[in-house]
């Protein structure tokens, strides 16, 4: 069963990522996720060693802003299976399979479309040290993405040398930020690891943390207030129905619940690709950036803080704030 299900997941992965080049090739957009009708939306739902490798992705990807973790129930002919599949902001990422009663059959290291299967131990290493293993050494030249990756590198060696690298990029949103910051008298601190910075606000109607992180490859800024409460797991549900009713409408942000342990966060986020960072007019670009995300973590929190401690209905409770 176990080869068997490992060339089933092969080819799932082989599949999706012909359909995505081909959209690049064809210039349209590819709006599909990879199996996305079978992803679920709680992994705590889950036998236990799926739900604790879904916890280590979450914990060293996914809470640290660096890519998405997705748990899968897959039937197959032979069985129903669970995948936890990760993968990062670049193209790489790690893919582990489970049967129903969570046995583990297979787990691999992966690039694009490639997969490497390997032991458990060895394989969630590469997660902290971002190695790849002897059997991926040539997976630029092996991806069905090669012919795209050398084009593109072709169309990019006459500029290599006035092109930023992702670590300049970073530091330059991040001197932008940091402008708008000391302008408005913001105690901040720049995290000496990650290209964040973090810093306190205190509200009309509480105090909570919030940080801004900086993507270099993707050129973006985002950009997230942390509620200074976490949601029980028996209001959860509730919860996830006031702030859908709360984002319905918003036009810049959205809140975001992990199901997960309870957290809650309002995120904003920006795409700066092409965009000059040292113009008069930046810190008035940060201050709509920031400020609109603040906000609205303000006006939403007292109804944020009536979930949690009471019974009361989500939709009354949404009616109260906005009227």
């Amino acid at each position: 069963m176990q080869e068997q299900v490992r060339v089933l997941y092969e080819t799932y992965l082989k599949d999706y990522w012909l359909e995505v080049r081909q959209a690049h090739i064809d210039g349209r957009d590819h709006d599909t996720d990879f199996l996305e009708s079978y992803v679920l939306e709680n992994p705590m739902d889950t036998p236990q060693t799926v739900h604790a490798a879904y916890e280590y992705y979450h914990h060293h990807i996914e809470a640290r802003d660096i890519g998405v973790v997705r748990v899968y129930r897959m039937p197959t002919e032979h069985g129903e299976t669970y995948a936890v599949y990760t993968t990062t902001d670049g193209d790489d990422g790690w893919l582990e399979l489970y049967d129903a009663a969570g046995e583990r059959l297979a787990g691999g290291r992966v690039y694009i479309e490639l997969v490497a299967w390997g032991e458990l131990d060895e394989l969630r290493a590469q997660v902290t040290t971002g190695e790849f293993p002897a059997a991926l050494a040539d997976r630029h030249e092996r991806t069905l993405w090669a012919d795209v990756q050398a084009a593109a590198i072709s169309n990019d060696e006459d500029d290599d040398d006035d092109k930023e690298t992702p670590e300049q990029i970073e530091a330059r949103f991040l001197a932008m930020v940091e402008q708008f910051l000391d302008l408005e008298g913001w105690i901040y601190t720049r995290d000496q690891e990650e290209p964040v910075i973090r810093f306190p606000y205190n509200g009309t109607n509480g105090r909570w943390n919030c940080y801004v992180r900086a993507r270099g490859v993707a050129a973006q800024l985002s950009f997230y207030s942390l509620c200074p409460v976490y949601t029980p797991e028996e209001r959860r549900p509730a919860m996830a129905e006031f702030l859908s009713r709360a984002n319905f409408g918003l036009i810049i942000g959205n809140f975001e619940l992990d199901f997960r342990d309870g957290e809650i966060r309002y995120k904003t986020s920006i795409d700066l690709e092409g965009v000059p960072t040292d113009q008069a007019w930046a810190p008035l670009f940060m201050r709509n950036f920031i400020y609109p995300n603040v906000r609205m973590m303000d006006r939403y929190l007292p109804g944020i803080m009536r979930i949690i401690a009471s019974d009361a209905a989500p939709k009354d409770i949404i009616d109260d704030i906005e009227g």
